[in-house]
């Protein structure tokens, strides 16, 4: 456990290296967000293929309980609705803050939700560099990116991704642990751990609700 208060990226919580030590965000983690954003608007597209359970197969003469058509994947539906935190609510939430912070001009919204998740995405890779050097508040964006990745991804591929263990800081916090997870900070105390001091903590009990 480190308990020091070097520079530390607000993303991962790993120190800073001495050529980094005035940005907010370490290049790991911004090249990782670079390739999420990358990666987004195909996914995305990818999305469609699963809306509709057993899409392209016939059920001509098979109706069932809800007709002709299996039942939408709900899980779809909230990733795709832009006004209920799905990817195109979350990416233009980012731009603006953004665009706030550092005086940059919005995009223009094409029309068609594949398009505008494209343009956001291009729009937020090309300034990652200066968020990530002089935006405080990088550190949400990034994390939000990371999750709509995530539950995008898993959707649209089928892969299931991690779920995270609830560890107990010595001080009463409790950290979210996952494998991938190359360092932690605990949000109670601050104290920052490495993936296996971390690991080596007990587990967090989850409260009961009188």
């Amino acid at each position: 456990m480190d308990t020091t208060a070097e520079p530390c990226c607000v993303v991962c919580t790993r120190a800073l290296h001495a050529t980094e030590a005035t940005r907010w965000a370490c290049t790991g983690c911004q090249q990782q967000a670079a390739t999420q954003l990358a990666a987004l608007p195909g996914l995305y597209a990818a999305l469609g293929e699963v809306l509709i359970p057993g899409r392209g197969i016939p059920t001509v003469g098979s109706r069932g309980a809800f007709g002709s058509r299996p039942p939408a994947d709900l899980d779809v539906m909230d990733l795709t609705d832009g006004t209920r935190g799905g990817v195109i609510a979350v990416l233009v939430s980012c731009v603006r803050d953004w665009a706030e912070t550092g005086d940059h001009q919005v995009p223009d919204w094409p029309p068609g939700e594949q398009a505008r998740v494209r343009v956001l995405c291009d729009w937020l890779r090309f300034r990652l560099d200066w968020a990530c050097g002089e935006h405080p508040g990088v550190g949400d964006s990034l994390r939000d990116i990371a999750d709509v990745h995530r539950h995008v991804r898993g959707r649209a591929t089928g892969e299931r991704g991690e779920r995270p263990v609830r560890l107990a800081c010595p001080c009463g916090g409790v950290i979210l642990w996952r494998l991938s997870g190359p360092a932690y900070r605990c949000p109670g105390c601050g104290a920052r751990y490495g993936r296996e001091e971390a690991a080596a903590l007990p587990q967090a009990r989850r409260t009961v609700a009188a």
